[in-house]
């Protein structure tokens, strides 16, 4: 199970985590991320928006359904390069909700620098800066933090692994979920801080019973977090075998090949109905 970010159940009440609120570390449409005093594991996402509450429930919920689905699914073995990070408690009040969520630290260990970095693997590069959202690195850009290209290797198996097991054994079609790269505070106190890809922000997703195959693709396509196929760069398309393969291994090759013949609707490379979708991102 070490595929899943694991901490021990707090039982924070409303009380305690208003007291614990501390730094702002992030903004987004639905609510303020706030780091927890004397607590470097957790972070506390916080909203007063109308609506929010019962998206942030759901979720939670979905997470839940994920965790239980697959820490029975004895059939894995990996080297811990990828991790769901799984929220540890959700709080609601008539006029608040709270949920409270591992704290990834940037993988550069830039202390001063709040902006989570987004893992967007569909691109080659992609450095971008989006004030209080986030920063985002392409491939290449992750992959020299590895500075192993064994290693990296593995981190796209291991990646093709999880997402496997959110969509196959779990059944959810991880709609529009987020890769972030960094690491827990943890792994600070080991001799040598190790990386990794979280996967986040299942608030989009859905379970389903019979699979889709051109929407789990398309799930996985057009949000460019996943690596992409390449008929002009050979590194770009090892990179995506690996993810395949690693997908394969848990899924079985009839479900993966099912869901990647439909891979490449918004690929431009593949596709003359693509309009350079990604490259307006």
């Amino acid at each position: 199970m070490n595929y899943l970010t694991k901490h021990l159940f707090a039982g924070y009440h409303v009380k305690a985590i208003e007291n614990q609120k501390d730094k702002v570390l992030g903004q987004g449409a639905h609510g303020t991320v706030y780091s927890m005093k004397g607590n470097f594991d957790l972070c506390i996402k916080e909203s007063n928006k109308q609506g929010v509450s019962r998206k942030w429930r759901n979720e939670f919920d979905i997470i839940k359904n994920i965790f239980n689905q697959i820490s029975t699914y004895d059939n894995v073995h990996l080297n811990d390069y990828v991790r769901i990070a799984c929220p540890l408690q959700f709080i609601e009040t008539v006029a608040q909700c709270y949920m409270l969520i591992p704290r990834i630290f940037r993988a550069d260990n830039d202390k001063s620098n709040n902006n989570a970095i987004h893992a967007l693997l569909g691109f080659k590069n992609h450095h971008k800066i989006f004030e209080n959202r986030g920063e985002s690195y392409g491939l290449e850009e992750i992959e020299k933090f590895y500075n192993n290209t064994e290693i990296f290797k593995k981190v796209i198996y291991e990646l093709g692994v999880v997402i496997a097991l959110i969509q196959y054994v779990a059944k959810n079609d991880a709609s529009d979920i987020e890769i972030i790269f960094g690491h827990e505070y943890s792994d600070e106190l080991t001799e040598q801080c190790q990386n990794r890809l979280y996967v986040i922000d299942f608030d989009m997703s859905s379970t389903y019973e019979k699979a889709d195959f051109e929407w789990l693709a398309q799930c996985l396509e057009t949000v460019r977090y996943f690596p992409i196929r390449s008929k002009t760069n050979t590194r770009i398309q090892a990179v995506f075998e690996e993810f395949k393969k690693g997908y394969q291994s848990i899924a079985g090759e009839e479900f993966t090949n099912n869901v990647f013949k439909h891979y490449d609707l918004y690929n431009p490379e593949f596709s003359s109905n693509a309009n350079n979708y990604f490259l307006r991102l």
